[in-house]
């Protein structure tokens, strides 16, 4: 009898050592509470791919050493054309320097570098939103971006597409630093005295610019339609979107003292004819008082 009860015993033993702690029937048919250590291994939660992703492109874009470039983007939010784009976004330096909405109208829209743009994906990861990104596999820069940035908002998300990226070179930099320049002088009232140049009988245009705004166009010459009427704003934005273009040749002049461009000369088209065109400043003329 007693040789059974030995064997209860130890039978209860081995089914208690596969739990923390159970209660057994010892041999005199009362209960003992048996706490046995926990075996069982702790393991790391599995890493959050997103951020690996992440982290691979943030790599591959300093790999490629790109610090003066234009990229377009388009927004899709709850939000007027104005801030929703599609923008064409230029930087140099590793700064925006312009913001330009490709429509044609006023853009609302502040622009943002890449790395700027990985800033935002990883503060919504660090911020646990959901977070959907494609990254472009050579450069790293993300295509498709959607962060939701308040769940279940029906308006809170950032959803984005980046696209067509262009490398510029030193005509961006000069022309950025000629726009600095003339942003820091502060001119809004001026008259602004150029030539057109083109295939096109010679023409002067004098043009009077109050608070940023044409009052007044007068030309000295044979009237000829089509041809541009430019405030120093309109020079900067017609090299720009030469080099944008990338047009066979573009060269500028810009006045030292105040930024304006002095001359500008662009061949859209390599070996045709008849398509060149620029201006040179004869005369600007900040107003008195």
């Amino acid at each position: 009898m007693h040789r059974f009860r030995w064997i209860l015993l130890a039978a209860a033993l081995v089914v208690t050592a596969c739990s923390g702690t159970d209660d057994v029937v010892d041999a005199n048919g009362g209960s003992t509470t048996i706490t046995t250590a926990d075996t069982a291994e702790t393991t790391e939660p599995p890493a959050d791919p997103r951020r690996g992703s992440l982290d691979a492109a943030r790599a591959a874009w300093a790999d490629a050493e790109i610090s003066t470039y234009a990229y377009d983007v388009q927004f899709s939010c709850e939000c007027p054309e104005s801030s929703s784009g599609p923008f064409q976004v230029t930087v140099v330096d590793g700064a925006v320097v312009s913001v330009r909405h490709l429509f044609g109208i006023e853009a609302d829209h502040a622009g943002r570098t890449i790395e700027q743009v990985f800033d935002a994906i990883e503060a919504s990861l660090d911020a646990d939103h959901q977070v959907d990104v494609t990254y472009d596999a050579a450069t790293g820069v993300p295509g498709r971006v959607f962060l939701d940035l308040e769940a279940m908002a029906v308006d809170g998300g950032d959803a984005s597409e980046i696209s067509n990226l262009r490398l510029l070179g030193g005509p961006f930099e000069e022309l950025a630093a000629a726009r600095a320049l003339w942003d820091t002088v502060g001119i809004a009232d001026y008259t602004l005295r150029y030539r057109i140049t083109c295939f096109c009988p010679e023409v002067i245009r004098t043009v009077t610019v109050t608070g940023g705004e044409i009052t007044d166009v007068v030309d000295e010459g044979d009237p000829f339609p089509g041809l541009p009427t430019f405030t120093v704003e309109g020079l900067f934005d017609e090299i720009e979107q030469a080099l944008l273009a990338g047009a066979a040749s573009v060269t500028a002049t810009y006045d030292e003292a105040t930024g304006v461009p002095l001359s500008h000369f662009i061949d859209e088209v390599e070996n045709m004819a008849d398509e060149e065109h620029g201006a040179e400043v004869e005369a600007f003329t900040p107003a008195s008082g």
